[in-house]
């Protein structure tokens, strides 16, 4: 089946009985062939604003107005805008929260459930804050150095410990006496989902602990490793 060309469907449509191109299109598409029904649709379409009258002119008021619309928005366009660093930071903002140690007790059981007899040497301490709670214990490994095992618990159920860390800090000037790099001053653990971490043979007279998570960081100390902070 030969399908009509545009120019004779546009002719079905402008053209009279005596058009026999135009008559052979219109019979075309009366037999029922759709891709030439919607092609000719397409056509009077185009046909119709073709023909419509023409729209009048924009007044002269409108036309300013949308001129300044236009300078006002390419002049806000021009500002300069903050770079990504900035707005990195911006975005990065921490809020700051310091704990109080509320009690140095070896006669507290550290993490609920747990029921043992605290060997010679064992400290438990207790730090609360704004952010949550620290529950710390401390345990002599041999007279040089100590463990930390702790819990974080967060005051906020809200609160997500996703990719959150706990950091241990020495004494600066304990670590240069010691002869000890400077990157070895700080030590760092990943919390569990549950809060908890640890950190073996850790060494000096001082240190401060830190808890860090998205958007906030809590710190603690500084406390003695041997004795009543």
């Amino acid at each position: 089946m030969r399908h009509p060309s545009d120019e004779e469907l546009l002719r079905a449509h402008l053209s009279g009985v005596g058009d026999r191109a135009a008559g052979r299109a219109r019979m075309h598409l009366d037999s029922g062939c759709r891709r030439c029904a919607r092609r000719s649709e397409e056509l009077a379409k185009i046909l119709a604003v073709l023909s419509a009258p023409k729209m009048p002119e924009i007044p002269e008021h409108l036309l300013e107005r949308a001129r300044k619309w236009i300078e006002e928005h390419e002049r806000l366009a021009a500002r300069p805008r903050l770079g990504r660093a900035p707005r990195a930071r911006l975005r990065e903002k921490i809020e700051e929260f310091r704990a109080t140690l509320v009690l140095d007790s070896a006669s507290v059981p550290l993490l609920a459930g747990v029921r043992s007899a605290h060997p010679t040497g064992e400290r438990q301490l207790l730090f609360e804050s704004r952010a949550g709670q620290v529950h710390l214990r401390i345990e002599a490994r041999d007279p040089a150095s100590f463990s930390l095992r702790g819990q974080f618990l967060p005051a906020g159920e809200k609160m997500s410990l996703e990719g959150a860390r706990a950091l241990v800090e020495r004494d600066p000037a304990e670590t240069r006496a010691a002869g000890e790099g400077r990157t070895s001053s700080a030590r760092v653990r990943r919390l569990s989902p549950a809060g908890e971490f640890e950190f073996r043979r850790v060494r000096g007279e001082e240190v401060r602990l830190a808890i860090e998570w998205r958007g906030g960081r809590l710190a603690l100390g500084p406390f003695r490793l041997a004795g009543p902070s």
